[in-house]
């Protein structure tokens, strides 16, 4: 169980990195974001540092969807993902004990045989 958790979990944060780059590329392939955009009397333009590009109402609305997907993938990804490979990254581990108290501290000396 805990190893199809871990898969899990790296996919989704796979495929939180993917889709945030795929954004990146996006927005500075358009000019910019709909969350920074506007629209005007019919006209639909994406914003990037105070700079507004007009775009297709069909283009403005699949960068609407992008953005959309970015915020649903980061949750997503950071909450469920991290916390499956956390799950997962504890299985079969046991914390290590020295089997005589002090024997881990315990330095081999001159006098030792």
């Amino acid at each position: 169980m805990r190893r199809w958790a871990g898969r899990i979990g790296g996919t989704l944060l796979t495929i939180t990195l993917v889709n945030f780059a795929a954004f990146l590329v996006h927005t500075s392939k358009i000019g910019g974001s709909t969350a920074n955009g506007k629209r005007v009397e019919g006209r639909y333009y994406v914003g990037e540092h105070g700079r507004y590009t007009e775009v297709t109402e069909r283009r403005w609305r699949a960068m609407r969807a992008h953005e959309v997907s970015v915020f649903m993938t980061h949750t997503l990804g950071a909450l469920l993902g991290g916390a499956l490979l956390t799950y997962a990254g504890r299985g079969g581990r046991q914390p290590q004990t020295p089997a005589e108290p002090g024997a881990a501290h315990h330095r081999a000396g001159p006098d030792d045989k």
